[in-house]
């Protein structure tokens, strides 16, 4: 029997998004034989919050977890990220668990990229592989294209930190996973290496929505109003993505001046990932004036909530990002909500192709900002076409869809997991 270590910082209960590829595999590798252990970090020292349904959940496996410095203490230096305040203990528990059993492969699957760091330690230390899942970029260099006043806080300086620690430890990984061809495509050219990658997609179960019925899960955000048009976004608004909000709430004026009898309120739910955020996409309504018919939650609300949220929405628009890479994990819940999806992305981004080929709803595209600008009216035709129908429902191709599936993606790693295994 194969063993894995799986290094999840965020595991659940936590609510966060990188968690939930692990959370949803688990079950199918150890019915493939697989002995999993995962190496995470205590929910009081992750800035997230718990999830009340998770945290009812056994752990699928063996689940260690560690203490991390407070953030409350290293915010006063300037410095959050988990994968720095609980770097030490992570590094402890790896080499006590690593010096007391023979495990086979150790798997990274998290966006907490510090913590990838442990593998070329561990590596070195005890001649192990490991694999690297890049759910999204590590350097982020999408910034450097933009102007200075657009970049985040301390961007520089994490920048500098990304990029030493990325150089550190991808060139010595055995294998990269990517939910986007776009990043080890990029990473094999940047350093000039040729590591073996598998582009797998994000995931999502329809046990999910399942538990969200059983359990009688409450939307905390609306009450379901046959009188009002209920659009809902939930996830956050990333920093490629307010010139295609932007745009799609452009469309939105235009469909309600036309159609003044028409009540249509947008929910842009969990737009942050910070705690205590502001609102990100309340300021762009503003400015497009239609804030009147937004309501902005910045802050995450539970998975399970989130779905109800989905479910009890009329459609739900995905308002993509301007990197062509981006690629997003809302949109398998999305489509197995059932629910019509308009969408506004890059014509080169994931998301576009998948949702297209599931016939998930009107799908735009786009390859720069002048297109971008130039969309505004198929996204118009598209709202009131959907609104015309009067009823908000999808027609999905679930045969294609199955590609996509909580057990699909699951073999897909465990197949990649085996080639690094003949490869080492």
């Amino acid at each position: 029997m194969p063993k894995l270590l799986i290094v999840c910082p965020t595991f659940q209960p936590v609510n966060t998004p990188d968690q939930h590829r692990i959370r949803l595999s688990i079950p199918w590798f150890q019915k493939a034989g697989w002995e999993c252990t995962v190496l995470a970090v205590e929910p009081q020292y992750i800035e997230a919050p718990v999830d009340p349904v998770l945290s009812q959940l056994e752990d699928p496996c063996k689940v260690i977890r560690v203490k991390a410095i407070s953030s409350g203490i290293t915010r006063r230096i300037g410095l959050g990220n988990l994968g720095y305040r609980a770097w030490w203990q992570l590094k402890r528990a790896g080499n006590r668990l690593l010096n007391a059993k023979q495990f086979d492969l150790v798997y990274f699957s998290t966006t907490v990229f510090p913590a990838m760091t442990l593998g070329r330690v561990w590596k070195r230390k005890f001649d192990i592989p490991f694999i690297l899942d890049m759910q999204d970029p590590w350097r982020n260099d999408y910034y450097l294209t933009q102007p200075k006043t657009n970049r985040p806080p301390k961007f520089k300086i994490a920048y500098y930190f990304d990029s030493i620690l990325e150089k550190y430890t991808v060139p010595h990984c055995d294998g990269l996973i990517s939910v986007s061809e776009a990043y080890p495509s990029t990473l094999n050219k940047r350093y000039n290496i040729n590591k073996p990658f598998s582009v797998i997609p994000f995931a999502s179960s329809r046990l999910d929505f399942e538990i969200v019925k059983q359990l009688n899960i409450q939307n905390p955000v609306f009450k379901k109003d046959v009188d009002q048009i209920q659009v809902v976004y939930t996830g956050a608004v990333t920093p490629g993505m307010p010139l295609p909000l932007k745009t799609m709430l452009k469309a939105f004026k235009s469909v309600m001046e036309h159609n003044p009898e028409q009540n249509i309120h947008i929910y842009f739910v969990g737009s942050s990932y910070a705690p205590n955020a502001k609102s990100i996409a309340l300021p762009i309504a503003e400015e497009v004036s239609v804030e009147n018919c937004v309501t902005e939650i910045p802050d995450r609300v539970g998975y399970f909530e989130a779905m109800k949220v989905m479910k009890d929405a009329d459609f739900l628009i995905l308002p993509g990002s301007m990197e062509a890479g981006y690629t997003a994990s809302k949109i398998y819940p999305y489509i197995l909500s059932e629910k019509p999806i308009i969408a506004l992305t890059h014509v080169k981004s994931s998301v576009s192709a998948i949702l297209k080929d599931c016939n998930a709803g009107p799908v735009i595209t786009f390859n720069d900002k002048d297109e971008l600008q130039a969309r505004q009216g198929a996204v118009e035709e598209a709202i009131s076409s959907l609104i015309a129908k009067g009823k908000f429902k999808t027609d999905v191709n679930w045969e294609f869809y199955s590609e996509f599936s909580d057990e699909t993606m699951a073999n897909k790693q465990i197949s990649f997991f085996k080639t690094i295994l003949k490869q080492s």
